[in-house]
């Protein structure tokens, strides 16, 4: 039997309402930029009642820190569609949520510089303007009257903004300070399909935000006389009804449109609409005054392309295909994303479309009176194609260094473009050839290309032929550095590094000023901002100015001190694969008293109960040189306990280039599973953790990687493991998603047989707690509703923790703190951690740990420690 030995300590030790709060010491300066003019920064970050957007004035001395741009309450009542815009962008933060200055072109350096903010349903707009006073460079210039505003956008002159109200699209003309109060500031409606079931008119649709990084559904042209948006009719689209269970009216429910994985998509189409405000006041009433003829729809694909035209069996009918239906009638249609959409700088629509099996990808420039297409340039990949937002169109008159060709005037225009042709995201030189109308690649790799990813470009400097950008290197994969590097073809020279500290910089560059501001962390220091001085000459940062909190006044540890000195950066290594292909990057967090160095093995305790702390899918790398992965109050609290908390990227994930994330191709839930096994493996071997007290838990991928691992491990692989939010069969995930890294349930069926977690529930080995939100509309509960069926068939047993109020991101803070409770107490009572420190300031209070060990009797004072454990388990 068990015995319990409690052992009492002043050690301070984390709590679950400490988990529940967030990450100490990671007050992340969002949105940061430049005004138009380059003399102020600008950046979202929190204030007592939420998230402000703050400045620096680069004209003053930089020591003298931020300051408010303007206040503005906090913004509650949020909209349900505004709700869910947000879930989409993963904004869990009260206040400001974005901001946007009117462009920085040199085209309108004499135009009015703006910036705009919308908050609960309002538009504010601030005047960057020292001829004014305080209460006129903030104004309300929409006020809600008509519906609530979303996702307003300035036009690069600054002089109108546009915005969507109750799916359509509205704009109106912003008046001068002082204008006369008779001018027109009611916004005009432009589009009327909005007005229809199941049509939006520029938003962007589910798919779109939460798949594909696209949070827009229409966008300026650079001379403000045009917009293009996108319209989509997601009528094909099966409908999902979300019922909320946990509230007091039995009638409360939602209904979304979502595209399950090889059923119907929204079918989405652009127009280009001229921005003609009117004088006198605009009739928003009535659709009928509201004329669409002018628009201009555009050709976004080529109908005898065989990449975009499938032959499917797509019941865009039903949900969930019923076992053992007749397939539906084999059709030809044409199918596709509408990626990214944009202007070029000669004026024509730039739009960048994906076939559905996002093998292909075309970058498109389109003329907007005719709506006619050319093909710039073609990507095409044998696993998939990757999204970005890294393409710099250069200015009209811009030139390459000993080339004529394409001067001004000619219909000739460069650009920079990120491919992973090479098998890693990198930069290449392009002219788009007005007379051959295609795009000629000049050069690249810019920087001399080699086994690193390109993530953004941070500026280009034209007049230096010099490009800036952001990604890792082949010495640093878990670190991110800003790079400079010459775009010129005949440039030999391979890229610099700008950023030396080891850890994750996120920098944005100001050329006009010569400044660079440097978002930093690392699992020693906690987040900041400084600004550099930026050397163009020499490429060196100078000069360092720290603008936001540093360690020695965060208010979190000026709260409680005792916070910084409880964080222990964890132990990196690199192990192999088991199949001795891959390296994987791991990173450990050690009990008290337990010593590791991955050269000379461990000292100080025997082996421990583990937990292997998972996320497993494409996008994510979690062994990272930046301070959330030390922060990571769970994995702190955890190893307090007694356990090692292990986490290793294994192959899909991210920043490791195409082939090591392509492993995972048409089989997830196989080489993911494996590698996470490997690393289980390895430090079993090194005798750092006990193999029979090994544990797991994620959320979502996450998720779904725990409820794999104990049921498709080799048994005894995993005691336990916690499931949270988890995907359990891809057919009852996204089109997008999934049928990139899986193709269809129709050409791909022993992939989704095999990918199932369901079909593995036979051999489950450990015991598994699942827990979801009742009213998670990115992955359903019906996930774990039908992983339970086939629990219940197969006789295993199962712990199920729900939250009838909470959608795929827990947000209340009872509801988190209880997460963390239930977890804790889980993996104690399953995996017995050989130590766990008891504090009298923990939240949870009581008997919080004990020794494992063998006895042949029970004396009474051992009865009495059961006891007490019992009564708090």
């Amino acid at each position: 039997i068990q015995f319990i030995v409690v052992i009492m300590s002043t050690q301070k030790k984390f709590s679950s309402e400490d988990i529940a709060s967030g990450t100490p010491g990671y007050v992340a300066p969002l949105s940061v930029d430049f005004s138009p003019d380059g003399k102020l920064l600008t950046f979202l970050y929190p204030d007592t009642d939420g998230r402000k957007v703050f400045a620096v004035d680069l004209d003053q001395a930089l020591g003298e820190g931020h300051f408010k741009l303007f206040d503005a309450a906090d913004n509650t009542g949020l909209s349900l569609q505004e709700q869910l815009r947000r879930e989409r962008m993963r904004l869990f933060v009260s206040g400001i949520a974005a901001y946007e200055w009117s462009s920085k072109d040199k085209a309108h350096s004499d135009k009015p510089q703006r910036l705009i903010v919308p908050l609960g349903g309002k538009v504010i707009l601030y005047e960057h303007n020292s001829n004014l006073n305080v209460s006129q460079k903030v104004r309300v210039i929409y006020d809600g009257s008509s519906g609530d505003a979303v996702d307003p956008h300035l036009s690069p002159d600054g002089t109108k903004v546009a915005f969507v109200i109750n799916d359509d699209l509205y704009a109106m003309r912003i008046p001068s300070v002082g204008e006369a109060e008779v001018a027109v500031t009611v916004p005009t409606r432009l589009t009327v399909n909005g007005a229809k079931s199941g049509v939006t008119c520029g938003l962007a649709d589910y798919i779109a935000q939460e798949e594909m990084d696209r949070y827009r559904g229409f966008w300026w042209s650079p001379d403000s006389s045009r917009i293009v948006y996108a319209e989509a009719d997601e009528t094909m689209v099966p409908e999902y009804d979300i019922l909320h269970l946990g509230k007091s009216d039995p009638t409360h429910s939602e209904t979304h449109r979502y595209p399950f994985a090889g059923k119907g998509n929204p079918q989405v189409t652009l127009a280009v609409v001229e921005v003609n405000l009117p004088t006198a006041q605009p009739d928003v009433t009535t659709v009928g005054s509201v004329d669409t003829s002018s628009h201009v729809w555009l050709d976004l694909v080529d109908s005898q392309h065989p990449d975009f035209t499938i032959v499917a069996q797509l019941d865009t009918k039903t949900a969930v295909a019923v076992e053992g239906e007749a397939a539906a009638p084999a059709t030809s249609v044409m199918d596709y994303y509408v990626a990214r959409v944009g202007w070029w700088q000669d004026g024509s629509v730039m739009v960048q479309v994906e076939n559905r099996a996002q093998s292909v990808l075309q970058l498109l420039r389109i003329d907007p009176v005719t709506g006619a297409r050319t093909v710039v340039l073609e990507e095409k990949s044998d696993v998939w194609i990757n999204l970005h937002h890294i393409l710099y169109t250069f200015d009209l008159a811009f030139t390459l260094s000993g080339n004529d060709s394409n001067s001004a005037g000619n219909g000739d225009f460069n650009f920079i473009w990120a491919s992973e042709r090479s098998g890693f995201m990198q930069l290449y030189l392009y002219r788009y050839d007005a007379v051959l109308r295609t795009g000629v690649c000049v050069s690249g790799p810019i920087g001399g290309g080699g086994d690193f990813v390109v993530e953004s470009i941070d500026a280009v400097d034209e007049e230096q032929h010099m490009v800036y950008f952001s990604g890792n290197s082949p010495t640093a994969l878990n670190e991110r550095h800003a790079y400079v590097a010459s775009y010129q073809p005949t440039a030999t020279a391979s890229r610099t590094q700008l950023t030396i500290t080891a850890g994750w910089h996120s920098v944005s560059v100001n050329l006009s000023k010569k400044i660079v501001a440097d978002v930093y962390s690392s699992v020693h220091t906690p987040l900041q901002m400084s600004l550099y001085t930026l050397d163009t000459k020499h490429h060196a940062l100078h000069s360092p100015v720290l603008i936001t909190e540093s360690i020695d006044d965060c208010p979190r540890f000026k709260k409680e001190p005792w916070y910084r000195e409880n964080i222990i950066a964890p132990v990196f290594e690199i192990i192999r694969s088991t199949d001795d292909k891959v390296n994987l990057h791991c990173a450990i967090y050690l009990p008290p008293g337990v010593h590791y160095d991955p050269t000379t093995g461990v000292s100080g305790a025997k082996p421990c109960a583990a937990i292997m702390s998972v996320y497993g899918g494409p996008h994510v790398q979690r062994v990272q040189n930046n301070w959330p992965v030390a922060a990571d109050l769970r994995a702190q609290c955890l190893a307090q306990q007694g356990f090692v908390v292990i986490k290793c990227d294994n192959r899909g994930s991210y920043r490791r280039g195409l082939a090591f994330e392509g492993a995972l191709h048409r089989d997830m839930g196989n080489i993911e599973v494996a590698d996470q096994n490997a690393a289980v493996a390895y430090f079993v071997q090194k005798g750092l953790i006990d193999k029979a007290r090994v544990g797991m838990f994620g959320w979502s991928y996450g998720g779904y990687m725990s409820a794999m691992s104990v049921c498709r491990s080799p048994a005894g692989t995993y005691a336990c493991a916690v499931a949270g939010a988890p995907v359990t069969s891809w057919d009852g995930y996204d089109t997008h998603y999934t049928e990139r890294y899986m193709g269809t349930p129709q050409n791909n069926p022993t992939g989704y047989h095999d990918s199932s977690v369901m079909t593995h529930v036979p051999t489950m080995s450990g015991k598994l707690m699942l827990v979801h939100g009742l009213i998670d509309e990115n992955v359903h509960f019906r996930h774990t509703a039908r992983l339970i069926n086939t629990l219940i068939q197969a006789r295993k047993r199962y712990e199920l923790v729900l939250f009838p109020c909470e959608r795929h991101s827990p947000h209340k803070l009872q509801d988190k703190v209880y997460i963390e409770d239930i977890m804790h107490d889980f993996f104690v009572s399953n995996l017995h951690p050989s130590v766990v420190l008891t504090s009298g300031g923990s939240s949870k209070g009581g008997v919080s740990g004990y020794v494992g060990g063998a006895v042949s009797g029970v004396s009474g004072g051992v009865h009495k420690v059961m006891d007490a454990l019992s009564s708090r388990l």
